[in-house]
């Protein structure tokens, strides 16, 4: 694999698949697509609006949780399209702000996301946030 550029300084990394995306802090989220190792490519950003701690890809759903904003979700399905401009950004589709930075989200019998932050553990069911897309 080759050196990737991602505009930001990369916390953490995670991988789905043939998408590798890495959690650059201020700068949010940067996709490529690793299918072909020898040339992997920029495919999509994500601006968090902050700093993200911690993704959790399931389905068509993308599930952030950022320092500023708690947690996001963001709907990946068209994860491959081109942008229509350099300056297109991929939007939540939903937010809830947590009292405290989020620390980290798990999946619980594809039901149920939990989020930690330093104070409270938040339980969401998945199919509840789906429903409210438009918060």
């Amino acid at each position: 694999m080759r050196h990737l550029k991602t505009g930001g300084e990369v916390q953490k990394i995670y991988i789905d698949g043939t998408h590798l995306y890495t959690l650059d802090g201020a700068k949010g989220i940067s996709i490529f697509d690793i299918s072909f190792k020898l040339l992997p490519f920029l495919v999509k950003t994500v601006d968090t609006g902050g700093g993200v701690n911690a993704i959790l890809k399931n389905g068509n759903y993308l599930y952030v949780t950022d320092k500023w904003y708690g947690l996001e979700v963001f709907d990946m399905k068209d994860i491959n399209k081109p942008a229509k401009n350099k300056n297109e950004k991929i939007n939540p589709i939903f937010k809830h702000y947590t009292l405290n930075t989020p620390i980290d989200l798990k999946l619980i019998n594809e039901n149920y996301l939990v989020v930690t932050d330093n104070w409270a553990v938040w339980k969401f069911l998945i199919s509840q946030i789906l429903k409210n897309q438009n918060w």
